[in-house]
């Protein structure tokens, strides 16, 4: 593996690269001549629900749409190969028995038309009501 120090004279030839290319305008992209962009993916969730969107695929929607109040975090260990669950909106959890959790969720989250997040909305989502 090669390395290239970075002298005075390379960091100015960049530098005025940088600049020579910023003098010139860029074309605008109007509406029409977007390019598009294709994502391949090996397929799509039935639906968004995120319950419902438990599959391979599934998360890799779901999580860039919704904050949860854990998730399950893959990237845990220093190799990569982990499975923990990490606190989200939630501040911290805690299974108080295998059919209760117990959840403090962060006093700043908000529904994207402004609504607070209340401990009503977490329970409904639980299913409890």
């Amino acid at each position: 593996m090669t390395h290239s120090k970075v002298n005075r004279r390379r960091l100015l030839q960049g530098a005025a690269a940088v600049a020579g290319a910023s003098a010139f305008p860029m074309p605008s992209l109007a509406q029409g001549t977007r390019p598009d962009l294709m994502i391949a993916v090996q397929g799509l969730p039935k639906n968004l629900e995120p319950i419902d969107s438990i599959s391979n695929i599934g998360p890799r929607i779901a999580n860039t749409i919704f904050d949860t109040a854990y998730y399950r975090d893959f990237l845990a260990n220093e190799d990569g190969s982990g499975n923990a669950i990490t606190p989200n909106i939630a501040t911290e959890f805690e299974q108080v028995d295998p059919q209760r959790t117990r959840i403090k969720i962060r006093k700043d989250v908000k529904f994207h038309n402004g609504e607070t997040l209340r401990s009503e909305d977490v329970a409904f989502t639980f299913g409890e009501q």
